[in-house]
């Protein structure tokens, strides 16, 4: 065998043992449990990591009022207090937000959804690190 083909069998080998070796590491990453799914997280343990705000009463971009409840999730037991003890600022995104949307924002299909996800980027904004993961509207009235 000449030079050229050592060199390119040696890469070859080397190439089939590090995708084989990344494979391997990232099945050993995630353990599945005995049913071969992911373990899902405990209510328990979603309860820990979730905020319930006070009600918020706040005026809409035109005429109009909105009543709302929100429950946070966030990333951790620990993020969930710190969110507690920043509950103005939570409150105080909330109703910037609020004051810029309009009563038929409110009300559409799918304005449910799209609240939750704007609210979720905004408190992520405002706190500076990605704290929440979801936000679910518990309460909801607009008049």
């Amino acid at each position: 065998m000449n030079v050229y083909k050592k060199s390119i069998l040696i890469i070859g080998i080397i190439t089939i043992i590090g995708v084989a070796g990344f494979f391997t590491w990232n099945y050993l990453q995630t353990k599945p449990d005995e049913k071969g799914t992911k373990k899902q997280e405990t209510i328990e343990k979603l309860l820990e990591k979730s905020v319930e705000t006070e009600t918020i009463t706040t005026n809409l971009a035109n005429v109009g009022l909105a009543k709302m409840k929100f429950k946070i999730i966030t990333t951790s037991k620990k993020n969930a207090e710190e969110l507690t003890k920043l509950s103005f600022l939570t409150e105080s995104t909330i109703i910037k937000y609020f004051n810029g949307v309009t009563k038929e924002e409110m009300t559409g299909t799918g304005a449910i959804e799209t609240i939750e996800n704007k609210l979720k980027d905004d408190l992520n904004k405002a706190l500076g690190h990605e704290y929440v993961t979801k936000v679910y509207i518990v309460e909801h009235m607009v008049q």
